[in-house]
């Protein structure tokens, strides 16, 4: 005889149930009041992203043991300097570093002597002075680890210029060879009544210069064109060096010369090259 189902089973299953079903406790009206304020909404949307993100943080890579090594620091390069000394030793100088001017002043100790540094903050560079106190107005030093000499004017306001005229100089390179241009370049040298020095030319590959300083007096009492041309091939070149009035059998002036041309994929002499030049220069006779 088959098995008939109590009709009352599903009911008495269903009390069962809510019979052992835990009851949840009723919060007080204040506590729920208090879960709908803003400050406790926000701390629990910040609790989900704060799990999110401490996770991130442990699979950051531990620092290497051996880092790789710092750059070399790069020494910026000096590109005109200007100083001005009193009779007292107070100065007045200016500074092109990376093309930027900057002006500084200070005071030589008794002994001719200048430390300190010029430019802005950590870009600061060193710079040593040393004025030669025999009489001769060299002043020496270095900037950035680079050495310079520097000479005073060889004419003040008032002085008669002795080698006032236009000069004609001819520029020979002194390397022999198929990798440096052997022809013969020129330019014309004015000198003003006020010891102002003018040089215009061109070099033995055709290429022009201009140079435009003051005659100055060296370390032999002689008066010297000292100069440097960078604008040479684009500004990558230069021409630089001196030239000295002297009494000579067959010239008023000469000089030693540095020619640099860079390498470059157009024209001729791609490779480059640098070499000396000697300088010889006339007094025009019409003078």
């Amino acid at each position: 005889m088959p098995l008939q189902q109590n009709p009352f089973l599903p009911r008495l299953q269903n009390q069962a149930i809510r019979q052992y079903r835990p009851r949840q406790k009723k919060r007080h009206p204040r506590l729920r009041q208090l879960d709908r304020h803003p400050h406790i909404a926000h701390i629990r949307k910040i609790k989900p992203l704060a799990a999110r993100i401490e996770p991130a943080i442990r699979k950051i890579p531990a620092p290497q043991q051996n880092p790789p090594p710092a750059r070399p620091e790069r020494k910026r390069p000096v590109h005109l300097l200007q100083i001005t000394v009193s009779s007292l030793g107070a100065f007045t100088a200016s500074i092109a570093l990376d093309g930027t001017a900057y002006a500084f002043t200070g005071g030589l100790s008794v002994t001719g002597a200048f430390t300190g540094a010029v430019g802005p903050g950590t870009a600061s560079v060193p710079v040593t002075l040393d004025l030669s106190l025999d009489g001769s107005g060299v002043l020496s030093g270095a900037i950035n680890g680079e050495n310079f000499t520097a000479y005073h004017p060889a004419y003040v306001k008032g002085q008669t210029v002795m080698q006032a005229g236009k000069y004609t100089v001819s520029l020979q390179a002194t390397t022999a060879g198929p990798s440096v241009p052997q022809g013969t370049g020129h330019g014309t040298m004015t000198v003003s009544a006020t010891g102002a020095v003018r040089l215009a030319g061109k070099l033995a590959d055709g290429t022009p210069f201009t140079v435009a300083e003051p005659l100055v007096v060296n370390g032999n009492s002689k008066s010297q064109l000292l100069f440097c041309d960078k604008s040479l091939y684009s500004k990558k070149g230069s021409l630089s060096g001196s030239i000295t009035f002297e009494t000579l059998t067959n010239s008023a002036c000469d000089g030693a010369l540095q020619w640099i041309k860079p390498p470059g994929n157009t024209g001729p002499y791609q490779a480059g090259f640098a070499t000396g030049v000697s300088a010889l220069g006339a007094l025009d006779p019409a003078q």
